[in-house]
C-alpha cells in the first residue's frame, strides 16, 4: 500500500473506512511512524471511555420522551432540561461515541433517523419535575440524529486525507516505503499529523503510553478503590433509607456517574472527584436523615484521602 494508493482510496466515498484505517495502520509501521497508528488502532477497536475521544465523536443528544397523562398519551415528546445541574444536564445532551468505526459504518447505512440511549426509569421523576401535574413518563432516551452520527465517518476521512496529502507534498516524488520512511525523518511528522487529525494547537500524546498510563493507574487505583466499596454500601442501605423522592433519584443518578468512572479502564482522579462533590450535595438535602449522614461521612473521607 502506497501513499498514493491511499490518497486514492479516502478520496472514494465507496471505499470502506475500515478497510482504509487498516491500511493506514500498515503504511504507518512501514514507514517508521507506528507511534502515530494508535488513533488508527482506537478508531478500528474502539476507544476505551469517553475521556480519550476526539471532539468529531462527542456529539449533541436531545432528551425525549413517551409521556401520558389521565386524558391523552403523547410519544417522543421533547423534555426540558434546564432545570438540571450542568453536570447531570451534560450527561443526558451530550453522545460520546466509543463505538469502532465498523459499528458507525453499519449505524450510518441504517434507514432509521436517529441512535437512541435508553435513559434508566429510575431518573424519570427527575427528568418530569418541570411537567404538568399528572403527567407521567412512561420511557426516556437521548436522541442522537443519524446525520450527526455520519458526520463521524467524514471527518475520519476528511482529517485522514489533510495529513496524508500534507505527506505528500513533504515527501515529494518518494513513492516506495523506504523513500517515504527516509523523507518523512525530515519533517514534523508527528505535528503535522496532530493537527491534521485533532486540530491545530492542540497537544496529543501518541505513542507508546505504558508508562503514562501505570502512573496514573497508580494515582487514581486507590481513590477508585474507596470509591467502589462507597457505591456498594449505598446500593445496600438506599432501599430503606427512605430519601426523599427528589435526592434519591439525583443519588442513583450519582451512582451510575461513579460507577462508570471507577470502572473505567483509566479511571481519572479529577471526575471521581466531581462525582463524589455531586453526591455529596444531594444529599445534603437530606440532611438529618441517618443514611444521608453516615454517606456524607464516608463521602468526606474520601474526598479528604484523594
Amino acid at each position: 500500500m502506497t501513499l498514493d494508493d491511499l490518497i486514492t482510496a479516502l478520496s472514494d466515498e465507496k471505499e470502506s473506512l475500515t478497510g482504509i484505517l487498516l491500511k493506514t495502520k500498515v503504511f504507518l509501521h512501514q514507514i517508521g511512524k507506528k507511534e502515530l497508528a494508535d488513533w488508527a488502532q482506537h478508531e478500528l477497536s474502539g476507544y476505551p471511555d469517553a475521556s480519550t475521544l476526539p471532539d468529531y465523536r462527542q456529539l449533541p443528544a436531545h432528551v425525549k420522551a413517551n409521556v401520558v397523562s389521565i386524558a391523552w398519551r403523547y410519544t417522543a415528546h421533547p423534555l426540558p432540561t434546564n432545570h438540571l445541574t450542568d453536570q447531570v444536564r451534560e450527561k443526558f445532551i451530550n453522545a460520546n461515541i466509543t463505538k469502532p468505526i465498523a459499528v458507525i459504518e453499519q449505524w450510518a447505512a441504517g434507514e432509521t433517523g436517529s441512535l437512541e440511549r435508553q435513559i434508566p426509569m429510575e431518573l424519570n421523576g427527575l427528568l418530569g419535575q418541570k411537567l404538568d401535574v399528572g403527567v407521567h413518563i412512561e420511557r426516556a432516551w437521548a436522541e442522537t440524529p443519524l446525520a450527526d452520527v455520519r458526520n463521524i465517518l467524514t471527518q475520519v476521512r476528511s482529517r485522514l486525507l489533510d495529513f496524508l496529502l500534507e505527506l505528500r507534498d513533504s515527501v515529494g516524488e518518494a513513492d516506495k516505503p523506504d523513500e517515504v520512511k527516509r523523507k518523512a525523518r525530515e519533517v514534523d511528522t508527528s505535528g503535522m499529523f496532530n493537527n491534521a487529525i485533532f486540530g491545530p494547537n492542540t497537544t496529543i500524546v501518541v505513542g507508546n503510553q505504558s508508562s503514562i498510563e501505570a502512573i496514573q493507574a497508580n494515582a487514581s487505583s486507590d481513590m477508585a478503590a474507596e470509591v467502589r466499596d462507597l457505591i456498594n454500601l449505598l446500593r445496600t442501605a438506599l432501599p430503606t433509607a427512605s430519601l426523599p423522592d427528589a435526592v434519591s433519584e439525583k443519588t442513583e443518578l450519582g451512582l451510575v456517574q461513579l460507577q462508570e468512572e471507577v470502572d473505567a479502564k483509566q479511571p481519572d482522579p479529577n471526575r471521581i472527584r466531581s462525582g463524589l462533590e455531586f453526591l455529596k450535595e444531594t444529599l445534603e438535602g437530606a440532611a438529618g436523615n441517618l443514611v444521608a449522614t453516615g454517606a456524607l461521612a464516608l463521602i468526606a473521607k474520601v474526598l479528604a484521602s484523594g
